[in-house]
């Protein structure tokens, strides 16, 4: 597997960048490359993006850069707390009402 990566300010320059390079590379409609964005919401758009510009997006997949990096990882089922949506979830759980009133927890009530 190649890494390519691309960096800049302007959002849609590299899709622009990203479109040429998947008409040289991607050839296999059924084996399509795997895009790492932002965020889940920067990758619909560039999917948008690329699709106005008459590129085919169909089985494209964008994923965030955690995600790739735990599946790159290949970490194990005891593993599982470190992620991201499991973080969020039982931290969650435990901000009960009660101890959102402690003045300790003050910026997260704010928040």
């Amino acid at each position: 597997m190649a890494l390519h990566l691309h960096f800049g300010n302007r959002l849609d320059l590299l899709a622009d960048t990203l479109a040429r390079e998947l008409g040289r590379t991607w050839v296999d409609p059924l084996e399509p490359p795997e895009i790492v964005v932002p965020s889940p919401s920067v990758g619909k758009w560039l999917k948008l993006h690329l699709a106005l510009r008459g590129r085919t997006v169909l089985n494209l997949s964008t994923t965030t850069l955690e995600s790739f990096l735990w599946e790159s990882l290949e970490p194990g089922p005891a593993d599982r707390i470190l992620r991201v949506d499991a973080l969020q979830h039982a931290v969650s759980a435990c901000l009960t009402p009660a101890l959102l009133s402690d003045p300790d927890f003050e910026p997260v009530r704010r928040f």
